[in-house]
């Protein structure tokens, strides 16, 4: 055998051990292949059967989440009304007609007043309770109420003050301690059904 004859027979069997593993590769790959596949299937087969399992349970979640927002909500928006109720009564306070507004704060300093002395002070734009006023009051009641030159922000009523202890009575304090009492009353007539 010749040299050359023998370099062929040598290339023709590495060219057919070649092709042999390439083949062996190309099985191992496609066995690897379906393999994987398979895996990925049954994988997914059990995420899709998880998913099919947990989604009630997500969409009552997802229900009770949302009622509960629903409920926040609604709640919040009877609070602003209770609390804007509230504002009015002080609104519809302050804009009683000159007599009955006149009426009802006598009756506040009246009960405010106790040994008659004290020093009154005012809102800004109290038109009610002047100096004539308190005169006439001091009179009937033989009080010595004296009107403070300072005034406050206020939308009516007044502050007494009887040496170191403050009587509130603006409307707003008023508002707010009756506030404090029948809340619940007034959210029950406003949202019952």
């Amino acid at each position: 055998m010749s040299l050359q004859d023998i370099k062929k027979k040598i290339e023709s069997e590495a060219e057919q051990e070649a092709k042999e593993i390439i083949e062996k590769a190309r099985e191992q790959a496609e066995k690897i292949k379906l393999s994987a596949e398979e895996e990925i299937r049954k994988i997914k087969e059990q995420y899709d059967k998880k998913l099919e399992a947990e989604r009630p349970e997500i969409f009552r979640r997802k229900r009770i989440v949302a009622n509960l927002e629903t409920k926040k909500m609604e709640l919040g928006s009877k609070r602003y009304l209770v609390d804007l109720a509230f504002s009015k009564s002080v609104e519809h306070l302050a804009s009683m007609d000159k007599n009955k507004y006149q009426q009802f704060v006598s009756a506040l300093l009246e009960k405010a007043a106790g040994d008659g002395e004290g020093l009154l002070l005012v809102g800004e734009n109290e038109q009610v309770i002047t100096e004539e006023w308190i005169e006439g009051f001091n009179k009937k009641h033989k009080t010595h109420i004296v009107l403070d030159k300072k005034r406050m922000k206020t939308a009516g009523g007044f502050i007494l003050s009887k040496g170191r202890v403050d009587v509130n009575c603006t409307f707003e304090a008023l508002v707010k301690s009756l506030k404090e009492d029948i809340e619940i009353d007034v959210f029950n007539k406003l949202f019952s059904s």
